[in-house]
C-alpha cells in the first residue's frame, strides 16, 4: 500500500509518498512575497494545487492518506487558515477520489506510533531521525552535537521550554541549510510510518 504524509498550515506543505522503501518528500513554503502578493485564499489554492500535482500519480493504486491534524497553538488566524487550507484539500480530494477515507492524528499521536522516536520530539530531532532512518542525507557531527547538548541542558533543566525551542529552532534551520530536508517533509515523512 502506498502511504501519503501531509503536514499542512497557513503557508507551508510538506508531502511524503512512501511505498516500501521508495520515499519521495518536498515541501512548499510560501514567500514573503507570496505572503504579501497573495490573500489568504490565493494561497490556499497555490498549497493545494501544489501538493496535488505532487501526490496525484499516486492517488490511483492501493493508498492511504495521513493528514497532520491541526496544531492548536497560540495564533487564532494561523490555526483558522490551516483548517482552511486542509478543508480545501479534502474537499478536493474527495472530489477526485469520491472517498473521504483519511487518516488525521496530531502531531503527537503521529511520533508516540514511531519507535526510536520521543513524542515531543523537537522538529530537529524528527529531520534527524527522518534523515538517519532513510539514509537521506549527512548530518553534520556538529550539529548533532548542539542537539544533544540542548537535549541535555533542558532535560538537567538547566534551560527553559523556551530556550529549548528557540535553540532547537535554529538548529533546525541549520539541518535545513545543510541537507535540504525541512521540518515539513520530516513531518511528513513520519506520517507515513
Amino acid at each position: 500500500m502506498i502511504k501519503i504524509g501531509l503536514d499542512m498550515a497557513q503557508n507551508t506543505v510538506g508531502y511524503a509518498i512512501r511505498s516500501g522503501s521508495n520515499l519521495k518528500y518536498d515541501s512548499l513554503v510560501l514567500t514573503e512575497n507570496e505572503k504579501k502578493e497573495f490573500d489568504c485564499f490565493e494561497r490556499v489554492k497555490r498549497l493545494t494545487d501544489w501538493v496535488f500535482a505532487k501526490i496525484s500519480p499516486a492517488l490511483h493504486g492501493n493508498h492511504q492518506v495521513v493528514l497532520e491534524g491541526i496544531y492548536m497553538g497560540l495564533n487564532p488566524k494561523a490555526c483558522l487558515w490551516g483548517c482552511i487550507t486542509q478543508g480545501a484539500f479534502l474537499y478536493q480530494y474527495m472530489r477526485l477520489t469520491g472517498t473521504k477515507d483519511i487518516i488525521m492524528p496530531t502531531a503527537l499521536q503521529a511520533r508516540a506510533g514511531v519507535e526510536d522516536l520521543r513524542t515531543r520530539a523537537s522538529k530537529a530531532e524528527v529531520q534527524i531521525y527522518v534523515i538517519d532512518r532513510f539514509n537521506l542525507a549527512e548530518v553534520s557531527k556538529e550539529i548533532r552535537a548542539e542537539l544533544k547538548q540542548c537535549l541535555d541542558d533542558y532535560q538537567a533543566k538547566k534551560i527553559s521550554s523556551s530556550t529549548f525551542n528557540s535553540r532547537t529552532s535554529k538548529i533546525s534551520t541549520a539541518i535545513k541549510k545543510e541537507t535540504g530536508i525541512d521540518e515539513h517533509m520530516a513531518d511528513a515523512v513520519v506520517l507515513t510510518l
